[in-house]
This record gives structure tokens, sequence and C-alpha cells, in this order.
């Protein structure tokens, strides 16, 4: 199953939320772009282009994006410093259609595995800017749940 997520988070997103064509981009996308004069089109193909894993983490205009994203969801603030207790609320509802192919239509991944992932990832991921950083924490949460559902 492909479904679209901008964090996001990502994630995230979900570079943390789900999108589709018609809903790209929402409010708090728009007001972000507006914010920092960044070019829709161009933001819009790396959202639309999310692969679980793959968010580029050295797209300048992405990072400033994915960190405004983060701002507005309570996962990360200003300075770049990640609240991991939302980050884990946002996680454990991720759809699990995401990273398991063989999932029930409505599963979410769920709060003991979103912590489990959330702890493995805490310690392993640190960018050179705030929105890197939250992107390669959005590709190691996506891979760790890739992992965890199909081995």
């Amino acid at each position: 199953m492909k479904s679209p997520l901008v964090i996001l988070l990502l994630c995230v997103s979900n570079c943390l939320c789900q999108i589709d064509n018609i809903g790209w981009p929402n409010p708090d996308e728009k007001q972000c772009l507006q914010r920092l004069s960044l070019d829709e089109k161009h933001i819009g193909e790396l959202v639309m282009a999310y692969a679980p894993g793959k968010l580029p983490d050295h797209d300048e205009d992405f990072s400033k994006f994915v960190h405004c994203r983060g701002i507005h969801m309570g996962i990360q603030n200003e300075s770049g410093e990640l609240n991991f207790e939302n980050l884990v609320n946002v996680v454990k509802y991720f759809p699990e259609g995401i990273f398991n192919k063989n999932a029930a239509e409505d599963s979410i991944v769920g709060g003991n595995l979103s912590t489990q992932t959330v702890e493995n990832c805490k310690k392993e991921v640190q960018g050179d800017n705030a929105g890197q950083t939250l992107i390669r924490m959005q590709n190691c949460i996506d891979n760790y749940l890739v992992k965890h559902f199909n081995s």
C-alpha cells in the first residue's frame, strides 16, 4: 500500500501527517511554505515522492520546511530539540499499512511499538541543522518499523 506522507516528521510526515494529491498543502503546510518563502512545487514533489526511510536529508529548503512542521506539531522546538514524548504520540497513530503490506486497513502502529521505535532512534540521529535532525529521525523511525513488520 502506497501512502504518501509529509513529517516529519517527518515524521515526518506523517513529514509527519498523511497527505494525498488533493490535500497538499494543508493550511499548516501552506503557512510554513509562505513564512519561509519556499517553492511549493519543489517541496510538494519531495512530499509526494515519499517512501518510508527515504526522505532527502540534504535539501536545505526541505529541511527548513520539516523543521517548521515539527514546531507546529510540537515534536521539535525552535532550537531543534526533539520532544520525544510528543514524537511517540505522533508515531503511535501512523497507519501500519505504510510499513506492512499485510496490515489491516485501519490498524495503527500503537503505543508500545512507537515508544520502542523512538527509543531506538533517538540516540542514533543528529543532523547539521534542526530540519535534518528531524528528517533523519523520521527515516530511522520508518526503517525501524519496516524492519519490524517485515522480519
